[in-house]
């Protein structure tokens, strides 16, 4: 009885330690991917690319509208790169996301940026017509 009651206590403990392990490897895993942060250069190169992609969606937005949707699609690549990749947080940045997600037509991702750009912006003009705009045009309102 007591050689079964010590092997049972045997195999909780392996399991025990089993799944400490893999907590622990995950643990290393995520943690190692969260320092891997991009360089001030990567960032710079991301900022100006989003801009780059955005302004020329805007030349495109008469002509050739789903064109500039991809390209807006890309800026928001690029935007949110810097935030999840490189850790930056700014009301410009979010402004930005905002606008991009705005001319998708994406009101709701629109202003929930432009809510988050209001938390480092909090007077700024622009900013507050926007997120005033983009809740007047929701659909579900």
């Amino acid at each position: 009885m007591f050689a079964r009651a010590e092997s049972d206590a045997r195999e909780r403990l392996c399991r025990c330690i089993l799944a400490s392990v893999v907590i622990m490897t995950a643990l290393a895993a995520a943690s190692s991917s969260a320092f891997a942060r991009l360089s001030d250069q990567e960032i710079s190169n991301h900022l100006s690319q989003g801009e780059q992609l955005f302004r020329r969606g805007m030349d495109l937005d008469r002509t050739d509208p789903e064109a500039a949707r991809a390209y807006y699609r890309e800026a928001i690549l690029h935007y949110e790169a810097i935030v999840k990749e490189g850790g930056v947080r700014n009301g410009k940045l979010y402004y930005n996301v905002g606008n991009a997600y705005f001319r998708l037509g994406d009101t709701g991702r629109a202003i929930l940026n432009y809510k988050r750009a209001g938390l480092f912006m909090k007077n700024d003009p622009n900013l507050r017509q926007n997120l005033d705009y983009a809740r007047n045009r929701r659909a579900d309102r």
